[in-house]
Parts: C-alpha cells; structure tokens; sequence
C-alpha cells in the first residue's frame, strides 16, 4: 500500500508538472529568429533557390507568428540597432538570407522533424515550438524517474523541482529552437547509460542529440567516457566499449558538419560573437585565436550568474563528496568532473552559458550532487587489522 501510494503520488505530481509547464509554454511561446532560418533548410531541401527559400521563410512568419512577433523578427519593433539592422537585411535580401543558412543546415535531425511536421501539415513556426514542448516534457520525464531511482520520493519530487529549475526548462521549452530536443535526447542517452543495461541504445540517444546540435559531441563524448564500466588496473577494454561509441559520434559530427557544408568553428564564433554578418564567407575576417581566447577569458564572470553558480557549485561539491566517501571509485564524482571538463571545453570553444545551450549540463551536475549525498561511503580496509582465513 505505501509503494502504491508512493508510485500514485509520483505520478499527480508528475501530470501537475506536465500541466503547469504545457501551460507556461503555450501560454508564453518564445520565437526566435533562427526559426526562419530552419524553415528556410527545410524549403532547401526540396530544391528551391535562394528566392523560394526566402519566400517560403517569410511567407510562413507572416501566416503563423503574430504580428508583433513578425514584426519584432523582421527587425522592425524591440531590437537593439545592430541586431534590427541585421534582421532588416536579411528580410529584404534573399541572397543574404540564404547567406545564412549554412549555420543552421547541420541540425539534421531537427530539420528533418520539421520536414517531417511539415508533410503532415504542420507549419514550420508551429511545428518547432511543438517539439520544443513535448522535448521539454520529455526531459522534466526523465528527470524525475532518475531521481525517483536513488531517492525517497519525499525528497525525489522536490528534488526534480530544483532540477527542473536549474536547467531552465520552462523558459527552453517554449522556445522556438532544437536545444530542448537535444538536451532530452543528453539526458535520455545520460540516463541509459548510467542505469541501465542498454548502453547502445543509450550511444544512440547521443548520437541523435550530435544530429540535433553538433556542438554537443563533447558533453556526449565525455558521457560515453564516464560511463565504461569499470576494468582491472592493467586490462584493457575492447574497442567497442569506448572506441566504437566515440567513433560514432565522430561521423554523425562529420555528417552533420562538412558533409552538410556547414560554416567552420571561427566563422560561427565571429558571426555570434563579435559581429552578425550578412555574407559570412567574405566578411569573416581571418582567425583570431587570441581574440577567442581574450573573449573567452572576458566571458568568465558570466558563471557568477545564478543558475551557472548553483550549478557549477553542485558540481564541485559532487566531486567533493565523492572524493571523501569513495576517492575516485565514485561515479557521481566522476560525472560532476566529466561534465564540468565538458562545459569547459565548450565555453573556451563558445564563451555563453545561454540557458538553451545549458539545460543537459546543468541537469547533469545537479543529478550527481544528488547521487553523490544519497552514494553509500565505500569501507576501505584497515591496513592493520589481522583478518583471519
């Protein structure tokens, strides 16, 4: 009767969560400009030139958004100059437009649901800001099983709260973006690994998440990392455990990248960080290095934002705790310190902790915290005890 009970309350809370979030995205839809750019890759692959995919990108703005949000994406209300100057370019000259699209052309599997969507109705504006709410869904799902594993559901369900709050979930999920799909398909890949068998299946869901965001081959690599089981000092894994999940992730990035003739890494950093250009292959300038890292060292006090704070403390302490009870046998540790390394290496590569760009890392390291507290202190032997045979 207890574990029925339990099991009942877990799941009110659940459809109350559900309900309140479906509630905040509908209510409160955030479209952004890239949305334009994803309904253009989807016109471009069925073969138009630079003027239909133009047409069909604004012709839908103008059928599925409101006038103010059109207004607002065309560059023409609430913008600051640079960002109006841009988006008044870009729906005035086609060219430019299509421009653009090569940053945006490598999210394969996002635009082939919208494609998808598309075939069956959907338009591309109402198709993205439905799959950012059932991702979120999805996401807020998982969450909350993989706390309910290891935690009693007193402290599971408010735990979940916090989680769902820290990785910023009701504000991506209203977004018009792929970021809440692929941060559902991280934590879905995350999950399967750490606690179920199916860790091929878990390899998939990551590869998936690379297909959706290229940039997140390095949170997934560092999960497939985290996640070999554990080997006597001195053997040697076969290469499938590791080698074949990792090389894996390498082609669907390869796919996704330059097979999709996708922009370089410097020609996105500038585009998105220093200056938005109209015709990014002639007006990138040549790489800066230095400039990166300058901006990426001037970037740094961006982690003394709330929700990077909670988080990135959440992180050190996991890998405290886990260091104190069970050294580095611990697996929460182990995941507070892949994931961080993860978020390092790709602020240094893209220096903004966006919230749409963060909610699998910060989910992440909220859970090993989480794990962490609840993880049983490993007995280490007394080198001076006599033990009998």
């Amino acid at each position: 009767m207890l574990l029925g009970g339990a099991r009942r309350t877990t799941l009110i809370f659940a459809l109350l969560l559900s309900a309140a979030l479906t509630v905040n995205a509908v209510l409160r839809p955030q479209l952004d400009w890239d949305v334009l750019a994803y309904a253009g890759c989807v016109e471009e692959l069925h073969g138009g030139d630079a003027h239909a995919i133009h047409a069909a990108a604004y012709g839908a703005l103008e059928a599925q958004a409101s006038p103010e949000d059109a207004r607002r994406l065309r560059g023409e209300a609430d913008c600051d100059p640079d960002t109006a100057h841009y988006r008044q370019r870009m729906a005035d000259d086609p060219a430019a437009f299509h421009a653009q699209l090569p940053f945006y052309r490598g999210r394969v599997a996002y635009i082939a649901l919208l494609a998808l969507a598309g075939a069956i109705g959907f338009g591309a504006l109402d198709a993205a800001l439905l799959i950012a709410l059932i991702s979120g869904l999805a996401f807020t799902a998982i969450l909350l099983r993989w706390t309910t594993r290891f935690l009693p559901h007193g402290v599971a369900l408010p735990a979940t709260l916090v989680g769902v709050w820290l990785a910023a979930v009701p504000q991506v999920m209203s977004m018009s973006t792929p970021d809440m799909l692929a941060a559902a398909l991280l934590l879905g890949g995350a999950y399967l690994l750490a606690e179920t068998p199916r860790r091929a299946l878990g390899v998939a869901l990551l590869c998936l998440a690379v297909a959706t965001r290229a940039n997140h081959a390095i949170l997934a690599a560092a999960l497939v990392v985290w996640s070999t089981p554990a080997r006597p000092f001195g053997t040697r894994l076969p290469f499938r455990v590791v080698g074949t999940p990792l090389a894996a992730l390498l082609v669907v990035g390869l796919l996704c990248t330059r097979a999709r003739d996708t922009y370089p890494w410097w020609t996105v950093f500038h585009h998105s960080f220093v200056e938005y250009t109209a015709f990014p292959t002639v007006e990138t300038p040549s790489r800066d290095v230095r400039a990166a890292v300058m901006r990426a060292l001037h970037s740094l006090p961006m982690f003394k934002a709330l929700h990077p704070l909670v988080a990135s403390l959440s992180g050190l302490t996991a890998i405290w705790l886990g260091a104190r009870s069970r050294s580095w046998n611990s697996r929460p540790a182990r995941l507070a310190a892949f994931v961080g390394l993860a978020v390092a290496l790709h602020f240094a590569l893209f220096p903004a902790l966006w919230p749409r760009l963060m909610v699998a890392p910060w989910a992440l390291l909220w859970i090993a915290l989480l794990k962490a507290r609840s993880e049983h202190p490993r007995v280490f032997p007394d080198a001076g005890a006599v033990t009998s045979v």
